[in-house]
């Protein structure tokens, strides 16, 4: 700037530029921006043709007022490197916008063949697009503990059962008394006769269901061998009279608590009763299960055949004096698919009154209906929502890519053509591309790097949509700065012949002109000077008499305002703060179904009534030599056995089920193996020395050497030779403790060897998701310890493994609670990385400007953390859904605040306060019509949804972003930009300033003298 108050053109300057004529202009907002006046040509006189050397603005007296004027601003003091280094990128940056806004609004039927052309390519892909559905796939890392434990228990011990189960419940029938042995005792209504044959006969019906000797579990039969319909593994009630034994009851019955002790008289265990005073039965069938999923092609056709037939009975057949739940291992998908196809229409309704939004916000008012259909935006609008849909998942496009649309359009608009301009002119639509290219490039450079940094999360659903969104929203961001502007550059040559919109082919009648008697210019200055009165009586005018009249009431007003927003905005922050660490973890399965659904009444059902809750099996992976007496102390749980046992830890953690959460002492198979080698007739051999049934009274008995301390096999070739004959062996009433039933897969057999086995047990009834992932860690804090044991008994033993034997649990529901053990780690790590990807980029694209990216870092993490704290009010649990809206939020926060930083950081104004009053009007308009009410008003579609999910993660969590990042970045962010913004930047020759100058279309360009 020289002493003239004239800004000097640097030579590199491109020479593509075109509108520059000369090579200096005058400073913007000291001749430029009162355009029209005398000062203007004035100014330009004034101005030498070569350009004077650079001097600190306080090195010379100017006598120049208005050069002074200017000089009052701090950023004409000399800056230092790395300022002058970001004005420069700033100036390099708009120039390239500049340039590539011109190029395509040259040429804009060429863009859009492109941009069509390019989206087509990439879409040819689409029929190669895997969808995943598998839950395990969608949220447990390939490496994960549960997932290579759940991976290493299906090739060792096969795929855990299919099961399909049927609750029923007596309703209405009454108790009585009766006196099974000295003591009379009162039964439950679920041993009412009448209710147990109902039971009975629905059981028949369901194991007549073609197709269930194919799938079921028959744990009587040599496996290979296709069972009788009745060797099927049937639990219920009525199963004593199919197996000849008794019945564990919390598996067949409901409504106590699985505790076998009766209470004393008149005493309740935590309001459930022991089983004799049972409200309900429960049927189970049980069915293969394998890993290749067209395998199971059998046992889904059946559980098909299962539900729809419980459909049936449940409406038209289901006794007055009953109620009923029931649920198949397909009967999860099968809800998630139709809760999907009944919310359809209520998604497709919120995104057609957002698109009809847009169209309409996009267009101009109008005074007459020709007016309303030649600058109506519907066609803008329509062609900008297409664009960004195909490049983005649908609420992240709407949410980011129709405010980027909304800046372009108010960029277009406000850029106004020059004298022997058109309304289309390349140059006009690049100067607007210069203008709001920058800011979309930050928001959207930011969005990207943070979903991309952001798929370093651990979760693969979480990863995936990171890498999705983040791909998306660059494509997005292409085919805004390239087709969209096309569309805009069409838009205004439709406008400029006043064609329709959304019928283009039909022209609108030409105004009348109006009736006096003054010439066309005279005319036309005659109507320009009416609307500059006009529009300073109604914006300067007033403001001056109310300022004179109570500018001092005004000024302590405004200033009390900003105080108390920040006053409140502080105090919801640290609300939040407080109330975020009590949110709770987890997904509540009943909110994955359609509320209405059999699938609902069966997880309320499973919370209120059932006494037991899933199996979980211990595994001794591969290593131990179970022929060992010192191995076998430390797995047996008899009389003999060690204390510290595996066996004997597990007894212990269930009489503490609170904190274990484990319901009983496991199955031990080495134990029930010791008591049958110690049962004469429970062993029997053929001639040849093969297997035989201990039924069979033809064949010898084995005679096993035993120890006679232990009563165990004596040594290892006792120990391995008859094991097999154990799994095999049915149990009878005779002979109880025979395996084959309850062991045959327990115990890997290689060779005549043990290698990897299990004991199972089950965990006590969990009916939270918080019970779920507890019941997970308490698990694996009892096997470490387990393991710890044995290997610390070896080794003091001398008889070290090479490997440590290792222990762990396993259960079929472990893979999918793990993650709610990291939930809160992850969460941290992904926002905090999302927030470091934001702050890098806002910081190189504000020019290096330090304080503005520290203002939308700080601003994005109150959104944040007012979004936790509002899920814990409103009873939204922290899972991996709101995980993935939670990371969303951030990059959607960035729209909120990136764009009226950019603003405030290039505004000219003089104080903090005027120049967040600049970027609050230059861009909130945008942000509020692009984001706010462009999603708000599809949001409220959402609440009508029929699936609870929607209600809880998609319309409220929307919801929240919303109306959040709205009141952060329409109310606080200003105020927070008055008190503590950035200092302005060293205004380096940035071509939006060059823009300003006449272009060459103007006849005055070529004569720097001439006068406007």
């Amino acid at each position: 700037v020289d002493k003239k108050g004239c800004c000097n053109v640097r030579r590199w300057w491109p020479s593509w530029r075109g509108a520059v004529r000369d090579d200096r202009r005058p400073l913007r907002g000291v001749g430029v921006a009162a355009g029209g006046t005398p000062a203007v040509g004035q100014r330009l006189a004034a101005c030498d043709a070569s350009p004077p050397p650079h001097r600190r603005a306080d090195q010379d007296h100017d006598p120049d007022p208005v050069a002074s004027a200017s000089r009052r601003h701090d950023y004409l003091d000399q800056p230092g490197l790395l300022a002058r280094w970001g004005a420069r990128w700033e100036a390099a940056l708009e120039g390239a916008f500049a340039w590539w806004g011109a190029l395509c609004a040259k040429w804009p039927w060429l863009v859009l063949l492109g941009g069509v052309v390019a989206v087509a390519a990439l879409a040819s892909g689409v029929p190669y697009l895997e969808i995943t559905t598998d839950p395990v796939r969608l949220w447990a890392m390939a490496d994960s503990r549960a997932r290579l434990e759940r991976q290493y228990f299906d090739e060792t011990f096969g795929p855990f059962y299919r099961t399909a189960q049927v609750v029923i419940k007596a309703k209405g029938l009454p108790t009585f008394r009766y006196a099974p042995s000295k003591k009379e005792m009162e039964f439950g209504p679920a041993f009412n006769k009448m209710f147990l044959l109902e039971v009975k006969k629905l059981q028949n019906s369901l194991e007549d269901l073609a197709g269930l000797e194919e799938v079921c579990v028959a744990p009587i039969r040599e496996q290979g061998s296709v069972p009788m319909p009745d060797e099927c593994a049937v639990l219920s009630v009525w199963g004593y009279f199919q197996w000849g034994g008794p019945v564990e009851p919390t598996a067949v019955f409901s409504g106590f608590l699985s505790d076998d002790a009766e209470p004393e008289d008149g005493e309740e265990n935590e309001g459930l009763q022991p089983f004799h005073r049972a409200t309900g039965v429960v049927i189970t069938f049980v069915l293969r299960n394998h890993a290749d999923p067209e395998k199971n092609a059998a046992a889904l056709d059946w559980e098909k055949r299962f539900l729809e037939f419980m459909d049936n009975w449940d409406a038209n057949e289901r006794p007055n004096f009953t109620e009923v739940s029931y649920t198949a291992e397909r009967a999860v998908e099968d809800a998630l698919a139709a809760g999907s196809r009944a919310d359809a229409p209520t998604v497709a309704v919120s995104y057609i009154v957002m698109v009809a939004y847009v169209a309409v916000a996009l267009g101009r008012p109008a005074r007459n209906m020709y007016n309303l259909l030649v600058g109506g935006g519907a066609t803008l609008g329509l062609g900008g929502v297409a664009l960004v849909l195909g490049a983005v998942i649908p609420f992240l496009a709407l949410a980011v890519g129709v405010d980027n649309a909304f800046i372009l359009a108010a960029a277009v608009e406000r850029e106004r053509a020059r004298a022997g301009e058109a309304a289309a002119a390349p140059s006009r639509i690049g100067r607007a591309l210069g203008r709001a290219g920058p800011s979309l490039l930050l928001a959207s450079a930011s969005e990207c790097c943070c979903f991309l940094l952001g798929a370093l999360s651990a979760m693969p659903a979480v990863r995936a949509f990171a890498l999705f969104a983040g791909l998306a929203l660059a494509l997005a961001f292409v085919l805004q700065c390239s087709c969209f502007v096309a569309l805009l550059t069409l838009d205004a040559r439709r406008r400029a012949a006043r064609r329709l919109d959304l019928c283009c082919c039909f022209h609108a009648p030409k105004p009348a002109p109006p009736h006096d008697v003054h010439a066309p210019q005279e005319r036309q200055c005659i109507s320009r000077n009416e609307n500059e009165k006009s529009a300073s009586f109604s914006s300067t005018t007033i403001k001056e008499n109310i300022k004179l009249e109570c500018g001092e009431q005004i000024a302590d007003f405004a200033q009390r305002t900003r105080a108390a927003v920040v006053v409140a905005f502080v105090a919801l922050l640290c609300l939040s703060l407080a109330a975020a660490p009590r949110m709770r973890v987890g997904l509540d399965q009943e909110l994955a179904v359609p509320e209405r659904s059999s699938l609902a009444r069966y997880f309320r059902t499973l919370k209120e009534d059932l006494a037991v809750g899933p199996p979980v099996y211990f595994v001794v992976r591969d290593g131990p030599d179970y022929s060992d007496p010192l191995v076998q102390d430390l797995l047996c749980g008899g009389a003999r056995c060690r204390p510290d046992s595996l066996t004997a830890q597990i007894h212990s953690a269930s009489k503490n089920p609170e904190e274990s959460y484990i319901a009983r002492p496991a199955a031990s198979w080495l134990d029930d193996y010791f008591d049958w080698s110690a049962i004469s007739d429970c062993c029997r051999k053929g001639p040849n020395g093969t297997f035989c049934p201990h039924e069979t009274l033809s064949c010898n008995p084995c005679k096993i050497q035993l120890d006679p301390v232990v009563r165990r096999p004596i040594n290892i070739l006792i120990f391995e030779k008859f094991l097999p004959f154990f799994l095999r062996d049915n149990p009878s009433m005779q002979c109880a403790k025979a395996g084959h039933a309850a062991y045959a897969n327990a115990v890997v057999l290689k060779g005549s060897a043990v290698g990897a086995s299990y004991f199972m047990t089950f965990h006590t009834v969990l009916r939270t998701s918080e019970d779920y992932y507890h019941a997970l860690a308490a698990a694996r804090d009892l096997s470490a310890n387990i393991t710890r044991t044995i290997n610390n008994v070896l080794a003091a033993a001398g008889r070290a493994p090479e490997e440590p034997y290792e222990v762990f649990p396993y259960s079929v529901f472990y893979v999918f609670y793990e993650q709610y053990l990291t939930m809160w780690t992850d969460a941290i790590f992904s926002l905090g990385i999302s927030l470091m990807a934001v702050f890098i980029v806002s910081f190189v694209l504000l020019g290096f400007d330090v304080g503005s990216a520290l203002v939308i870092v700080i601003t994005i993490t109150m959104i944040i953390i007012d979004l936790l704290g509002m899920m814990y009010w409103w009873d939204i649990s922290l899972n991996a859904v709101s995980l993935v809206n939670l990371v969303m939020a951030v990059g959607i926060s960035v729209e909120f605040c990136s764009h009226t930083v950019h603003a405030f950081a290039k505004s000219s104004e003089t104080t903090r306060t005027r120049r967040a009053e600049d970027a609050l009007v230059n861009m909130g308009t945008s942000v509020f019509s692009g984001i706010t009410l462009t999603k708000f008003v599809g949001i409220i579609v959402l609440a009508f949804a029929q699936s609870k999910i929607f209600q809880v993660f998609y319309f409220r969590m929307y919801l929240g972003i919303v109306m959040f990042g709205a009141a952060h970045g329409l109310v606080f962010l200003p105020v927070f930009l008055s008190y503590v913004g950035p200092t302005p930047r060293p205004r380096t020759p940035a071509p939006k300033d060059i823009l300003m100058l006449p272009s060459s279309a103007d006849p005055s360009a070529a004569d720097p003298e001439a006068k406007e």
